[in-house]
């Protein structure tokens, strides 16, 4: 059973994406929610962006990514919904984002 919180995020969410060089855009997507058993899903409330971000918006671009790349990998949120395997989380948790996990 997955537990969640009231800090979960609507049924859409505004994010920041790559639009192609020099551009960005922000468009609603879906609002994730945890696939796998141990998936923690972190409604995200401030984040930066680093170099790499950057150079994707660089124009032309420094760093390749494919247009609708959602950006900002840096951030602090509220856990909002953890798998049923998630043990050492809970709904309402203060969670530093990790530079380089995977954000689907």
């Amino acid at each position: 059973m997955m537990e969640t919180a009231t800090v979960l995020p609507a049924q859409a969410m505004r994010v920041p994406v790559f639009a192609g060089p020099g551009q960005l855009a922000y468009v609603e997507r879906p609002a994730p929610h945890p696939i796998e058993p141990d998936d923690v899903l972190v409604a995200v409330k401030a984040c930066g962006i680093c170099g790499t971000d950057l150079n994707i918006l660089a124009s032309p671009p420094a760093h390749k990514a494919q247009p609708g790349i959602i950006l900002g990998h840096e951030g602090v949120g509220i856990v909002a919904e953890v798998g049923p395997a998630v043990r050492n989380l809970r709904p309402v948790c203060l969670l530093p984002a990790r530079p380089g996990q995977p954000v689907r």
